[in-house]
């Protein structure tokens, strides 16, 4: 019986904190979501996206260029790296923006509705995106 007791509740415990995951209680949306570019003109849309899998994205700019790129999201919906491994320019706008700038390895976290994505080697490199 005082075993039964005390099963019950560490998991009322457990629930109650949510495992000590308070990063998971602050990400009201996950990163397989469409993004707008707060201070860039990028807009992400990533709900075809599947975590930790090789998926195809399109990445359009503020003119109306589109970049359709190849990559992974590592990590969960609230932090994790984004790997861009080819991107091309596919349409739009008035030409190539520079869609092979976008190859790359970057930091992204979600705090709230707004997601910071960091360049891997900078941290002051950042956009915001909600």
């Amino acid at each position: 019986m005082y075993r039964k007791i005390v099963l019950i509740l560490m998991a009322t415990t457990l629930m109650a904190c949510d495992g000590g995951d308070s990063k998971a209680q602050s990400c009201d949306k996950p990163v397989t979501s469409s993004w707008e570019g707060t201070n860039v003109a990028l807009d992400l849309d990533l709900s075809g996206f599947e975590l930790n899998q090789t998926d195809t994205v399109i990445f359009t700019l503020g003119s109306g260029e589109e970049c359709t790129a190849i990559g992974q999201i590592e990590g969960d919906n609230c932090s994790g790296t984004f790997i861009i491994n080819s991107s091309q320019y596919t349409g739009g706008g008035s030409g190539d923006p520079g869609c092979s700038d976008l190859i790359g390895t970057d930091r992204y976290t979600i705090e709230d509705s707004e997601m910071k994505v960091c360049d891997s080697a900078d941290d002051t490199a950042c956009n915001f995106y909600e």
